[in-house]
């Protein structure tokens, strides 16, 4: 017998996109993600917020994916019981044209991770991947302070990344040389970066920017 390779299963990009055409018969309501390969994360979000049994989930690999897909059902009795979920990101920031449809959600922050990110979920995490019990995990890491320290010193970055995706959106500036093997975020980088992007534009166009 063959044995699979699981890019075998892997649908390409067309495939994808057209997933919705074979399964909207046997579906109540399709929620369409820009994500790829969450279906399976997704469908367990949602069935723990909704009340519908048969739910469609289709992640199209990118948000121009979403607004094709989107505008290919317009009018179509299909779009009826579609939702389209974007993730935030920086568009509104940077002035990027955006879809106002009632059934088109840009979400509020960055992207939809930025809402299960807490002192709960970490833990859970944590107890899971180590096998600890909760009582003995405050033996091996204090999660509420890391987590404080670290939404705090993420911050920084944050904003300076907003700034350069509005000013310098072609710069690639950041990846995770900001992040130590052990979690903890390299500030040192801040001043680095900053400097970089500081040069790269006038006082005023930072000045108007911040206001923004």
């Amino acid at each position: 017998m063959k044995n699979f390779d699981t890019d075998e299963l892997a649908y390409s990009n067309e495939g994808l996109f057209n997933r919705d055409y074979f399964l909207n018969q046997y579906t109540e309501m399709n929620f369409y993600f820009e994500d790829t390969g969450k279906e399976y994360f997704y469908e367990i979000l949602l069935g723990r917020l909704l009340e519908y049994k048969n739910l469609g989930v289709f992640c199209l690999n990118g948000k121009q994916s979403l607004y094709k897909k989107h505008e290919e059902l317009l009018g179509k009795q299909e779009n009826e019981k579609s939702i389209f979920i974007a993730d935030g990101d920086f568009d509104k920031l940077i002035g990027l044209e955006m879809i106002e449809c009632e059934n088109f959600i840009y979400l509020e922050k960055y992207n939809i991770e930025s809402y299960l990110l807490d002192i709960e979920s970490i833990n859970t995490f944590i107890q899971g991947n180590f096998k600890v019990s909760y009582s003995k995990l405050s033996l091996y890491i204090d999660v509420e302070s890391w987590y404080k320290k670290t939404i705090v010193d993420l911050s920084h970055f944050f904003v300076l990344y907003s700034i350069q995706k509005k000013l310098l959106p072609d710069e690639k500036i950041f990846n995770f040389d900001i992040i130590k093997p052990n979690g903890d975020i390299l500030l040192e980088k801040y001043s680095e970066k900053k400097s970089y992007i500081l040069g790269k534009i006038s006082d005023t166009e930072l000045d108007n920017t911040i206001e923004e």
